[in-house]
């Protein structure tokens, strides 16, 4: 037998002679026919295989021409029209499952490059979308659950491309928001159209902050300094010397945040405050500490002197550091009270250098009293 080969041009030409030919009209005026009647589906059918082998190779694509094909299908009654309509249908639906499966296939193979995969399902869905649609109409069931299928894989690339890339902020925003975009332009259920929108917002809010995130990782390694000085704060013990690393390894990054984000800028001022929180946790213990056992004259006494004016000094630098208003108060309340203990101290101190026995020994110790009763909190 003879193969023949329809070209895209043979198949325009074939276009007439096939709805010019008596095969359809003869089926139609021939209903009557008791062979035709008993099985007029099955005649429909493969009158319409046989044309859909004809057409399909060189119009399958061509929206212009599956309308009037559609449109043509349209004026037959049912069960005919379904029949006649039924193998174009289902290259359709094959084809489209074909591509959707593809690109699944891409997507979980390389998250990171979902987006490619995307982008060639989406130019493959312009081709054969439009010609399905001009079959059947948009509102058949079939192509809505078609285009519903290509519009949740777009969707599904633009995500996981989006996650993939997220810890490292290099998305490629413009290929995701083409994909979002076209799956919200396509999509018909209701469900899925909300999913859309919502993945939408989240990722243009991602997008709108795009200027802040390159900016924190400009400043990252400083940001990065200043984390490692806690951590290392958080492992060393109970001494002063501790908190005067801390204040002094912070002290040049916490100016160059400073200098680069404005002192009121408020990355500044919570890295800043953490600093200063721990330094007068830190101090409030070491202070505490020193005053227990240190009565006048003993050496515990003296390093009690020796805590406080340096606990002074330190808390002097801190004063100069930025905080959050509430965290101010209290380390004021704080420096007011290492203020008065200081003063009480040294009063202490010089009533017990110039005393030697009796009534003043007494005086030293009750004022010593006084002075106890002064804790940092």
């Amino acid at each position: 037998m003879e193969q023949r080969t329809v070209t895209r041009s043979g198949g325009r030409a074939l276009k007439a002679k096939l709805f010019g030919s008596e095969h359809l009209p003869e089926l139609l005026t021939r209903m009557s026919d008791a062979s035709i009647a008993k099985d007029v589906n099955g005649v429909a059918t493969k009158w319409s295989e046989q044309l859909a082998t004809w057409l399909i190779p060189t119009h399958a694509l061509d929206k212009s021409f599956m309308e009037k094909l559609g449109e043509t299908f349209a004026l037959l009654a049912e069960p005919i029209r379904s029949s006649l309509r039924k193998p174009f249908e289902q290259h359709y639906e094959k084809e489209i499952e074909r591509m959707v499966a593809h690109c699944q296939t891409q997507r979980k193979k390389v998250p990171g490059d979902a987006d490619n995969a995307g982008a060639q399902l989406l130019k493959s869905g312009k081709a054969v979308l439009p010609a399905y649609r001009g079959l059947l109409g948009s509102e058949a069931i079939g192509f809505q659950h078609a285009v519903d299928g290509v519009a949740e894989e777009l969707l599904e690339c633009a995500i996981n491309h989006f996650n993939a890339h997220l810890e490292h902020d290099t998305i490629r925003s413009e290929t995701v928001r083409s994909l979002v975009k076209a799956a919200g332009a396509i999509a018909h259920g209701r469900m899925l159209n909300a999913r859309i929108e919502d993945n939408a917002k989240t990722m243009e809010e991602y997008f709108a902050d795009d200027g802040e995130r390159k900016e924190f990782q400009r400043l990252k390694p400083t940001l990065d300094m200043i984390q490692h000085q806690l951590q290392v704060f958080d492992n060393a013990g109970d001494q002063l010397h501790t908190i005067t690393s801390l204040l002094l390894n912070c002290a040049q990054p916490l100016q160059s945040l400073q200098i680069e984000l404005g002192s009121a800028n408020e990355v500044h001022i919570n890295l800043s405050s953490a600093v200063v929180n721990k330094a007068q946790q830190r101090l409030v213990t070491v202070v505490n500490a020193a005053q227990k056992g240190a009565t006048p004259g003993s050496e515990r006494f003296k390093h009690l002197l020796t805590t406080l004016d340096q606990a002074k000094d330190l808390t002097d630098r801190m004063a100069r550091m930025a905080m959050h208003p509430n965290l101010r108060t209290s380390f004021e309340n704080n420096q007011k009270t290492l203020q008065g203990l200081v003063f009480q101290a040294r009063m202490v101190a010089a009533q017990s250098s110039r005393s030697t026995s009796g009534c003043l020994g007494q005086v030293a110790a009750i004022t010593f009293f006084i002075f106890l009763g002064w804790m940092l909190t």
